[in-house]
């Protein structure tokens, strides 16, 4: 994962967030059951496979979240130099992309608040 300092705010734009859940949607598998895109509500709806506490001490199974919760998951993630190297070089060049690993640590940080599974 990254060592880099820390970082501005990043402004994902809509179709960032959609290209982010479109990675999501192989990188989430393993722990949710399923997903759905609204690009018209802004939100992606999550179903756990599992219950979870969530770090603040909620108990979920399923959320809606809204393009904004996941765009302040990124950012959380990219200012804890939790994203992996190849990432924060994106951020840095202004030109993003992402991969499902990338993807599935935005989710869980967005729904749990934490990274819980991987």
């Amino acid at each position: 994962m990254s060592t880099a300092p820390k970082t501005k705010t990043i402004r994902l734009t809509d179709e960032n967030v959609v290209d982010l859940l479109d990675c999501a949607g192989t990188g989430i598998a393993y722990w949710a059951t399923s997903a759905t895109v609204d690009e018209e509500a802004k939100t992606y709806r999550v179903l756990s496979s599992e219950v979870i506490e969530a770090e603040d001490g909620t108990e979920v199974t399923e959320k809606t979240l809204t393009f904004d919760e996941i765009r302040d998951a990124f950012n959380t993630l990219a200012h804890a130099g939790r994203l992996p190297d190849w990432q924060m070089r994106e951020i840095a060049d202004g030109d993003l992309g992402f991969d499902s690993e990338v993807a599935d640590m935005t989710i869980q940080q967005a729904m749990f608040g934490e990274i819980v599974f991987g």
